[in-house]
C-alpha cells in the first residue's frame, strides 16, 4: 500500500464483515493515502469509512440501465478514480 497514489475500496455486504478488508483500509488511513469507495450492493462501508462518499453502482445502474453488472463497476470504479488529484 505504501507504493501507490490511492486505496479503492470495493464494499459488499462481504467486504464489510471482513477483518482483511478493514485492516487493509486502516492501514491505508494510517498512511495518509486517498481512499475512494464503490459500492457493489448500495449497502454502507465499514464504520470507519463512512464518512467518505461512495460511487454506488446499484445508483449507476438505475441511471444508465443500459449497463451490463460488469460495465456499471467499471464505469464506478472509473469515476471514482478521476477524482484523486494527479499530483499525488
Amino acid at each position: 500500500l505504501r507504493s501507490r497514489d490511492l486505496f479503492l475500496f470495493i464494499s459488499s455486504k462481504a467486504s464489510k464483515g471482513s477483518a482483511f478488508c478493514a485492516f487493509e483500509a486502516g492501514v491505508a488511513t494510517a498512511l495518509d493515502k486517498p481512499i475512494r469507495i464503490v459500492s457493489l450492493d448500495g449497502g454502507s462501508p465499514p464504520t470507519h469509512l463512512q464518512k467518505i462518499q461512495a460511487m454506488d453502482v446499484k445508483r449507476l445502474r438505475m441511471r444508465k440501465p443500459w449497463l451490463r453488472p460488469t460495465e456499471a463497476v467499471y464505469e464506478a470504479c472509473l469515476m471514482a478514480i478521476q477524482e484523486v488529484p494527479t499530483d499525488v
